[in-house]
């Protein structure tokens, strides 16, 4: 509740300063002092008895309130401001060092993934994908969990957008339920978010991933230049699809959340944007990762290998490019391949050069 909804006008910290104001112990004090301002006053007044029934029945919750909880939601809420404080002092030391690794490579090989790999990639690509992506040299992929670092939402162009979902029934009704008598998925997108559908066309882009320093758009080169690529593709109707890239869309300029909090939404890492753009749609659960519950990209391929013999799965299996080191270049690898991938050590490509 304490972040910001620029949409809507509001800064971010209302809510502690709410409860500042409701949990000071000035403004506690003031109850019991405003009941005797009464008690003087009320001989001046005409006599109000339904009133002084309320104002007797208040007064007697109140202190009854104060007794039991007072003192431990004042403690509380300083405690909380402590915190809130402490955090503001640490964060951006956090945020600096996040960013100095993040933009840091052991070494600056070429990318296994080749442009060419990527275009003969590109028709068996359907909105909605969810791409998991590594760059083996990356020194950030030291501080996050698994073999995989990275996801991002593949949507496809325009042209390819407009062909995903012509004609679907259920996109066109939920089209005209988020704008009046609008049934076209991609004029949807133009009205809902005129100052980000120019940037989206200002180049070939067909995906949109949170990379520092923001939730972006970016061409299939430009986010799967890489040395491992995986593609999954959700297992849901075509409307909860043309939800999920709104909803990113709705993301697109939102910083990147480099305190990796799942529970606010005006900054993002890149799985939260994948979580959040199938909320309801498709069961991708949390896992606990040092005190928060959180969703590592390397999670997603392991929930996929837990649930690829079920019927019931929630992803399909589309490709795996997988970087072969001693080759020089990335081959297509099988679904058992990708299935295990989850499992291999980070360090692998120390081993393999």
């Amino acid at each position: 509740m304490d972040e910001p909804a620029p949409e809507l006008g509001l800064d971010g910290g209302l809510y502690d300063r709410l409860k500042w104001n409701v949990l000071h112990v000035v403004d506690v004090a003031k109850i019991p002092a405003g009941r005797a301002y009464y008690r003087h006053v009320r001989p001046h007044f005409p006599v109000q008895d339904w009133l002084d029934a309320w104002m007797d029945r208040t007064d007697g919750a109140v202190r009854r309130m104060l007794r039991r909880r007072a003192v431990r939601d004042i403690a509380a809420n300083a405690m909380s401001i402590i915190k809130s404080k402490a955090f503001d002092v640490w964060f951006p030391l956090q945020k600096g060092l996040s960013l100095a690794i993040g933009h840091t490579l052991v070494r600056n090989p070429e990318p296994l993934i080749t442009r060419v790999q990527l275009d003969a990639l590109r028709p068996r690509l359907e909105p909605g994908d969810i791409m998991l992506v590594r760059r083996s040299w990356k020194l950030s992929n030291i501080g996050l969990p698994g073999f995989w670092p990275h996801a991002a939402l593949f949507v496809g162009t325009p042209r390819v957008m407009r062909d995903a979902f012509r004609g679907d029934v259920a996109v066109r009704a939920w089209c005209a339920e988020q704008a009046g008598g609008v049934t076209d998925f991609l004029e949807l997108l133009q009205i809902k978010y005129p100052g980000k559908w120019p940037e989206f066309v200002s180049k070939p882009n067909e995906v949109i991933e949170a990379v520092s320093p923001t939730v972006t758009f970016h061409t299939l080169e430009e986010a799967c230049t890489a040395d491992q690529l995986a593609i999954l593709r959700p297992r849901v109707p075509k409307a909860a699809v043309a939800r999920a890239i709104a909803l990113a869309f709705h993301y697109h300029g939102r910083a990147y959340d480099f305190n990796f909090d799942f529970y606010t939404d005006h900054e993002l890492v890149c799985s939260e944007v994948v979580y959040k753009a199938y909320e309801g749609a498709l069961s991708l659960p949390l896992v606990p990762v040092a005190g928060r519950m959180t969703l590592p990209p390397n999670e997603i391929a392991a929930l996929f290998d837990r649930e690829c013999d079920a019927p019931s799965r929630g992803l399909d299996f589309v490709d795996f490019l997988d970087g072969r080191a001693e080759l020089g270049h990335a081959v297509h690898a099988p679904v058992a391949e990708f299935r295990a991938s989850h499992r291999r050590s980070k360090w692998e490509f120390v081993r393999n050069g």
